[in-house]
């Protein structure tokens, strides 16, 4: 009996340590995996207020207005916790005919311009796909991409850019998820919870690579 009670023993500490290197496992292969891809093209020293443009859509595909509206505040609130930017709130739209990017990019460099902002960051929605389903049960799981542009106020110079690109996934399909879902919940995310979680990563990164 005692044999079989050290035998039980062992194989739960096997078992035990088994999950452990996995659950390790996962997290570091999830933490390859960036939600946001940050370019840095020139140099960011000089940039402390910016101009935090209203999110828009980049290509006619539809983009629902509350994903556009919650990326903007979320922008916003991201750089005034910063500690190392402040945020300037613009009330203009993109209307009158500009395109997109490069139109959208010249237009908010000047709104940035003439509200003293050193520059403007500009964030494009290309593509969403909404959840369908409950966060416990999606019958199609949420995606969004999307492109942040740090544009200069003078110069019109594209300073920095960062693409997000991301789509849910359900642990079960993917077990390199279990490192993220363990911080952020295990249940299906909406498109706006996508892009706003990695909002933060690609500000941190513009934060750091400011400062550097």
């Amino acid at each position: 009996m005692e044999k079989i009670t050290e035998i039980k023993q062992n194989q739960a500490k096997i078992l035990a340590s088994a999950l452990a290197f996995l659950l390790v496992f996962c997290t570091s292969a999830c933490a390859l995996k960036p939600k946001a891809i940050s370019n840095k093209l020139a140099t960011t020293n000089h940039v402390t207020r910016i101009l935090v443009a209203p999110f828009r859509p980049a290509t006619s595909l539809p983009i629902a207005s509350e994903t556009l509206d919650r990326a903007t505040q979320k922008a916003y609130s991201l750089l005034e916790s910063s500690g190392r930017f402040i945020p300037v709130s613009s009330k203009a739209s993109a209307s009158g005919g500009v395109s997109a990017p490069s139109g959208l990019i010249d237009y908010f460099a000047d709104q940035a311009s003439k509200l003293g902002a050193d520059a403007a960051l500009v964030g494009l929605v290309e593509k969403e796909t909404t959840r369908v389903g409950k966060s416990y049960g999606a019958e199609r799981v949420a995606a969004v991409r999307a492109r942040l542009y740090l544009v200069d106020a003078q110069s019109k110079t594209v300073l920095w850019t960062s693409t997000i690109d991301r789509v849910d996934t359900a642990v079960s399909e993917n077990l390199f998820a279990i490192g993220e879902k363990a911080k952020s919940g295990f249940g299906f995310k909406t498109s706006s919870e996508l892009l706003e979680s990695s909002l933060a990563e690609a500000l941190e990164n513009l934060k750091n690579q400011a400062s550097s």
